[in-house]
């Protein structure tokens, strides 16, 4: 759940992120746009006795609103908000009838806002880029 100093601090972030965009696209520096895939996520458990309980990953998606703002010619600050689906099936059999089980689905939305530092190579037929960078997540 939300705390008051968690909506202050993504209060804060926003507008920084806000002032930002608004500042470099005065100076035409900026990209903006839309990406879509699918996502396939998973869980990990550690228990003694795994034979009667699975775990299954669980297709889902996202749509992410891209932002690049270009810092110079080999360097660029790449944030925006995307919104993910995770989750994972999870199957349990009792310990009295391998026959009984019981289902479960776990559905998790995030929204993210991910801030990363690209670098890009300028070579002469192919250029690639490298990014590092946090994201910030919202259950």
């Amino acid at each position: 759940m939300f705390t008051k100093q968690n909506h202050i601090t993504m209060k804060k972030l926003i507008i920084f992120c806000t002032i930002i965009v608004f500042t470099l696209h005065s100076y035409g520096q900026i990209s903006i746009g839309l990406s879509a895939g699918s996502t396939l996520s998973s869980m990990k458990a550690d228990l003694r006795d795994l034979s009667t309980f699975k775990i299954k990953p669980k297709a889902g998606f996202n749509f992410n609103l891209i932002a690049d703002i270009n810092l110079n010619t080999s360097l660029s600050l790449s944030t925006g908000l995307s919104f993910t689906q995770k989750g994972f099936r999870q199957t349990l059999y009792t310990e009295y009838s391998p026959f009984t089980s019981a289902e479960m689905i776990s559905h998790m939305n995030y929204i993210e806002i991910p801030v990363y530092l690209k670098i890009h190579t300028n070579l002469t037929k192919v250029n690639f880029f490298y990014g590092v960078g946090p994201y910030f997540l919202l259950d």
